[in-house]
């Protein structure tokens, strides 16, 4: 009898066991607020450096507590879109921020937790068309992201435009328009992507992140039973 109690055990355990460490999709808006204003500073006319800090809340706000692979980031136009826009050249790096939200330096290699290697995406971007409140720009990345919420610390979204859009004209998207009430902020160097200093903002884009929300790992727990 003890057997059969231990083997149903262990067949409790499995089936447990794969729900919970399967894995599932999501897609998340931060900041996890009400879209508050608009810029066209982000995706400008022209090349233009912006880093984007977010604190680690906007995720475990919404249920995430542990690690996500971010796949794919799309931006929201926060007013009609009649015509497309091409970017020939875009560089996208995601990292954890090595500073707070609400700290964060002029200088862009202050705010990275480490320095630029291989982008997260690298190529040309479209704008497409598409109303209010749409999200029009779609970059699925070519090396996606891993970042766990749960750990604290802020993620660093840096886009690096390397040369003007066809037709050269600037795009609104939704942002916020207070660090402390979005927690987050934005370091940009508008016609520039070589300087190594910006101004701080408080109009950090909103952005969708489709994501994996993996797994956590649990260490092994030792099970005994009676003779």
């Amino acid at each position: 009898m003890k057997m059969r109690q231990f083997f149903l055990f262990i067949i409790f355990l499995s089936g447990f066991s794969e729900a919970l460490f399967s894995q599932s999709t999501a897609q998340v808006i931060t900041p996890n607020l009400a879209s508050g204003s608009s810029s066209t500073a982000i995706w400008r006319f022209e090349i233009n450096r912006v880093q984007a800090v977010y604190d680690a809340t906007h995720w475990t706000s919404q249920g995430i507590y542990g690690p996500i692979t971010i796949k794919q980031l799309e931006w929201r136009a926060h007013s009609d879109r009649a015509s497309t826009i091409t970017y020939p050249s875009v560089e996208i790096y995601i990292q954890p921020a090595n500073v707070d939200y609400s700290a964060v330096s002029t200088t862009f290699a202050s705010n990275r937790s480490t320095s630029l290697g291989t982008p997260n995406y690298s190529g040309p971007v479209t704008v497409n068309t598409g109303t209010a409140g749409t999200f029009i720009i779609n970059i699925p990345l070519t090396v996606p992201f891993t970042y766990d919420p749960s750990l604290g610390t802020d993620l660093l979204v840096e886009l690096v435009i390397l040369a003007a859009p066809t037709p050269a004209t600037s795009t609104s998207i939704s942002c916020s328009d207070n660090s402390s009430t979005y927690k987050a902020s934005v370091v940009r160097s508008n016609g520039s992507t070589t300087a190594l200093t910006g101004t701080i903002s408080q109009f950090a884009p909103f952005f969708a992140a489709l994501m994996t929300i993996l797994p956590r790992m649990y260490p092994l727990v030792a099970v005994t039973h009676g003779a």
